[in-house]
């Protein structure tokens, strides 16, 4: 799965479910960035895999399993402009954003939607870890910008500022994605099939 991605929070059903059903299945659980994603979806290392986008990518067949709204996270208290749970995307330009490094599709999204608006970010850091990033939101050293079913999947969420960023609204869609040219073995397909359930 893709860091910050909505796989995150599909993974601890995923993997109870398998437990429940398939207790023979192995199920191996690795984060990655996209690029070594489908990389190791062509070569056959990987059955399967969550990465945000629709494609089109070479090799690779993307299944569109969810689209979610982009969410600010921030520090409990911390001064950051709007209110009832929304933001505005021009309320955010002076707020010290932490984002993943640019070849991550959340950055390249939430800069085309600046771009967009005409607006530039204020991008303080980039954060490849999620728990450093999650250390540097809590201690307010920065906000961030996650999808809500990745957020949800931080453990002090509850404590931190959430706003849904608006006007307009930020999307990701997430895909199941396996290669186009290796079958699936059995047990991946079982997989596979739960997968689409949750979905």
């Amino acid at each position: 799965m893709a860091p910050y991605s909505m796989g995150a929070a599909l993974a601890l059903p995923l993997l109870r479910s398998v437990r429940e059903r398939y207790p023979d299945i192995l199920l191996h659980i690795n984060e990655n960035f996209g690029g070594v994603i489908s990389e190791a979806l062509m070569t056959g290392r990987m059955d399967m895999a969550f990465i945000y986008g629709a494609g089109p990518l070479r090799g690779v067949q993307f299944e569109p399993l969810r689209t979610g709204d982009l969410f600010l996270i921030a520090a409990p208290g911390a001064d950051i402009p709007g209110g009832d749970g929304e933001v505005a995307l021009k309320e955010l330009v002076d707020v010290g954003l932490l984002p993943p490094s640019r070849i991550h599709t959340i950055r390249q999204v939430v800069e085309a939607a600046f771009q967009q608006a005409s607006l530039q970010p204020r991008v303080i850091g980039e954060l490849e870890s999620v728990l450093t990033l999650v250390s540097a939101v809590g201690a307010d050293l920065g906000a961030t910008v996650l999808p809500w079913s990745a957020a949800r999947a931080i453990p002090a969420v509850r404590n931190l500022e959430v706003r849904r960023i608006v006007e307009p609204a930020i999307q990701v869609k997430l895909s199941l994605c396996t290669s186009d040219h290796q079958p699936l073995s059995e047990p991946a397909h079982a997989v596979h099939e739960l997968i689409t359930d949750f979905g």
